[in-house]
């Protein structure tokens, strides 16, 4: 008997309509249509049992009957969110409105926020989740980045420390200021490249203009 068919075999009694099972290398799908929450719940418990070694991604939709209100659906997201980690529940706002699942506040980092919206969407088995949640640890990690950046920067050229501006976001540090001559804003540019968290470098530095030339008298 083949995995999916050893999984079928034990969700059935379940009543899941249009159930769909599908076996990649290492997880299976769950899909279909199930009256309420503890069907969709049970059907992974089985899975799990059938296949320990492979995650199940229950996909089951529930129909939004039988959830009773909006309110029950947030406090299912909520534990859902709370089994994330220590402070997700603090962190993460739950809303449900309109059979949607709109998720407000700051993730850790973007592995915490996707897991979140999974989350919400395999504890309401609603489809349309609306995730708002910012990333606290990537924002915090740039400007840490961007200062430390600043100062090699100064301690370098041994320029006043607001001479020449860093800016960095996402892997890219773009450089603005003044500088003596194109070859000390080259300079600069291969200094911030060694960095290991910087992939690519916008030079915005601009020269001083070369100092006029006042002819001598007349001999």
């Amino acid at each position: 008997m083949t995995t999916s068919n050893s999984i079928r075999k034990a969700l059935q009694g379940l009543h899941i309509d249009d159930l769909s099972v599908d076996v990649m290398a290492d997880h299976v799908v769950l899909r279909g249509h199930a009256a309420c929450y503890e069907t969709k719940h049970a059907a992974s418990e089985r899975a799990a049992v059938v296949m320990p070694g492979l995650h199940v991604s229950n996909e089951i939709r529930v129909s939004h009957d039988s959830f009773g209100n909006d309110e029950a659906t947030v406090r299912r997201v909520g534990t859902a969110i709370t089994r994330l980690g220590a402070g997700a529940a603090d962190r993460i706002r739950v809303r449900v409105s309109d059979g949607c699942v709109h998720l407000s506040g700051t993730a850790l980092s973007t592995h915490e926020r996707q897991a979140a919206e999974a989350a919400a969407r395999q504890a309401s088995g609603l489809s349309r989740i609306d995730n708002n949640l910012g990333v606290e640890a990537e924002a915090r990690t740039d400007n840490e980045v961007e200062q430390a950046l600043c100062g090699y920067v100064a301690r370098a050229t041994h320029l006043p420390s607001d001479a020449i501006r860093v800016h960095y976001t996402a892997g890219i540090a773009t450089l603005s200021g003044t500088v003596r001559s194109h070859v000390q804003a080259q300079a600069i540019e291969d200094l911030v490249r060694w960095h290991d968290r910087v992939l690519d470098v916008v030079n915005n530095l601009s020269t001083m203009p070369a100092p006029a030339v006042i002819p001598g008298p007349a001999r």
